[in-house]
């Protein structure tokens, strides 16, 4: 059973984008992500197209804060469930960029320890920082 902490940070970020008044779709925000992801995440990756990847994901996590979402409603929101998706892919895009980027033994291949170790003590931090932006800074 999730505790009454963790249900109150989903609830602030869901309200959050829910209610986000941004210029940017989230169509746009995703297919610039996908670009990038392909251009500088793939299979065969060089040092230099980590950095480029992660300049870029950094500047996608940025429009993300700027994403906007249309329909309100409760029912059938096919924009917030978008912006929901993308919000898992975004976090999943910066573990991505930044863990190989960090140990160039991991440019080839993805050590589950060093990834969580990783994950502990660069993303935790930054989706913590988020989500206390989201929730009024408690």
């Amino acid at each position: 059973m999730p505790s009454c902490a963790l249900m109150r940070v989903v609830w602030c970020v869901w309200v959050q984008l829910r209610n986000a008044k941004g210029s940017m779709r989230t169509a746009e925000v995703r297919l610039r992500l996908q670009k990038t992801m392909q251009r500088d995440a793939a299979v065969f990756r060089t040092q230099e197209s980590l950095e480029n990847g992660v300049k870029a994901v950094d500047e996608h996590f940025k429009e993300f804060q700027d994403v906007k979402i249309s329909d309100r409603s409760l029912i059938w929101n096919t924009d917030l469930l978008e912006t929901l998706e993308l919000q898992n892919i975004m976090d999943n895009a910066l573990v991505t960029m930044y863990v190989p980027r960090s140990d160039p033994l991991l440019q080839t291949r993805l050590v589950p320890d060093t990834c969580a170790a990783f994950a502990r003590q660069c993303v935790l931090p930054v989706l913590e920082a988020g989500v206390k932006a989201a929730c009024g800074g408690t």
